[in-house]
């Protein structure tokens, strides 16, 4: 029975301690993908965003979100080239339930985010198909933004008897750099998907947070100030057309990023919204 009762306590203090409530450092974006094909072409996209709900059957997280609004343009100063500019932000939750977490971690309530990016850029694209039904396209570009995480915590873990609420927050400054290449298919005259890989750099700048080292250590928030990290970005942009409504078209796009070791980051984007451009008649 001693040994039995030993199996348990062993296996549940595995899976308890296997239990972490992440601080997320970034969250992946929606990308500018514009239809170009003639000087003159021109797109302004406006997007419904969101890098989906919060599900971890570990962490027990309910009742989180992560939704946000999007903007892109994009002109042809030629044939062949172009100019980029994006503006983004980003609201986020994260609230979890008490767990055992093991010591110096925060029994989390609730983790609010802050993130806003921009981009500008400028770059190439061409026809690669002899009636013009595939263009390749390259765009590279910097931005920068400010991500803000706002830590409500039910209970300080210096004070686990009672008393007042923990709070915590951690916020930077971030610089972007990028290259971006994508192809872009037109089936037909009312659809046409791009597929891209895009490459992004953040650079992470004026770090400003009250959160302990340990803390920091577990939640892996340490030594940010001076990193810069590279992340693939895969991403596929659908767009239709509608008749008779030459300048319009609703736009969807999914997009995915890289695994960033020893750091939490949010790996999937969904966009809806809509595509204002040239009319059809006039490309």
């Amino acid at each position: 029975m001693k040994f039995v009762s030993t199996i348990i306590v062993v296996v549940a203090i595995c899976i308890l301690s296997s239990c972490n409530s992440p601080r997320y450092i970034y969250g992946v974006t929606p990308q500018n993908l514009p239809a170009l094909k003639k000087q003159g072409d021109f797109e302004i996209d406006a997007f419904y965003s969101t890098n989906g709900p919060e599900a971890y059957t570990d962490d027990i997280e309910s009742n989180g979100y992560s939704k946000g609004f999007d903007g892109n343009a994009a002109v042809a100063i030629t044939n062949h080239w172009a100019v980029t500019g994006s503006l983004g932000y980003r609201w986020e939750r994260s609230i979890y339930d008490d767990y055992y977490s093991g010591s110096g971690n925060l029994t989390a309530a609730k983790v609010d985010y802050y993130r806003m990016n921009w981009e500008a850029g400028t770059g190439y694209f061409a026809s690669i198909h002899p009636k013009n039904k595939i263009y390749f396209q390259i765009f590279g570009g910097v931005g920068g933004g400010r991500y803000s995480m706002d830590d409500l915590n039910r209970v300080d873990p210096n004070n686990p008897s009672g008393g007042l609420a923990l709070t915590r927050f951690h916020d930077a400054d971030v610089f972007r750099f990028y290259l971006h290449p994508a192809v872009h298919f037109h089936f037909n005259d009312y659809f046409s998907m791009a597929v891209a890989g895009k490459m992004t750099n953040v650079h992470y700048s004026n770090v400003r947070t009250d959160y302990s080292l340990l803390e920091q250590e577990n939640y892996r928030l340490l030594a940010l100030e001076g990193k810069t990290f590279t992340m693939f970005e895969p991403c596929i942009d659908l767009k239709f057309r509608i008749p008779e409504a030459e300048w319009i078209s609703p736009h969807m796009q999914m997009g995915f990023s890289t695994y960033l070791s020893n750091y939490d980051t949010r790996k999937f984007n969904f966009s809806i919204g809509l595509a204002f451009l040239n009319p059809r008649k006039s490309r």
